[in-house]
């Protein structure tokens, strides 16, 4: 998944936000600086993200605030849905909006 906007905004130019899920039960991707991984529980419109595991390069302000904003995101997201090609995480703090990635 390529995200497209965090909490309504969207994604720094030239500085994607991507992520996968596996049939393992993880979450990998990388913020645009940082590569992340660790375990989620996924049920009907619900998820859970376990505790995540993250390089720890320093990068330019805003796209460390863009990491931080995501990985909040992203660990308090409580469901989930899909509509068409995009898919939707939602927690108290706001929305993650993401389209299917691309073959590389």
């Amino acid at each position: 998944w390529t995200v497209t906007t965090l909490a309504g905004n969207p994604v720094l130019a030239g500085h994607a936000v991507t992520f996968d899920f596996d049939t393992e039960g993880n979450i990998n991707g990388n913020t645009s600086c940082n590569s992340f991984g660790g375990s989620c529980t996924i049920t009907e419109g619900k998820i859970e993200i376990g505790r995540l595991r993250s390089t720890r390069r320093a990068c330019e302000r805003e796209i460390m605030q863009q990491e931080r904003t995501f990985l909040s995101l992203l660990t308090s997201a409580t469901s989930w849905a899909i509509n068409g090609d995009e898919l939707v995480l939602t927690s108290p703090e706001g929305e993650i909006k993401a389209v299917r990635r691309t073959a590389d």
